[in-house]
């Protein structure tokens, strides 16, 4: 089973996350159930689409490279809702 655990933007993509210390935010949750899941013999990765503000047409092709089995979003605020409809119907 191959898992991409990826982060849901907070708010509109058009509002970046500038000027961005990465290194101060990290997916802690999806870094931890990704570390659980190779423990466990699965493949996973993940993907920051709230850091990288991907498009629908980049998601799309993201997701045909990666051809995972399973997609978990990660949405950890209410406003985060209409991103996860979106994200889904990709």
């Amino acid at each position: 089973m191959k898992t991409l655990l990826c982060s849901v933007p907070d708010g509109s993509l058009e509002n970046t996350l500038q000027p961005f210390d990465y290194k101060s935010y990290l997916p802690l949750g999806a870094l931890r159930i990704s570390s659980w899941l190779e423990k466990n013999g699965h493949s996973s990765d993940i993907y920051d689409i709230n850091f990288l503000r991907s498009s629908d047409e980049e998601l799309i092709n993201n997701f045909k490279r990666i051809k995972p089995t399973v997609v978990g979003l990660s949405a950890t605020l209410s406003h985060c809702y209409p991103n996860v409809r979106r994200i889904k119907k990709i």
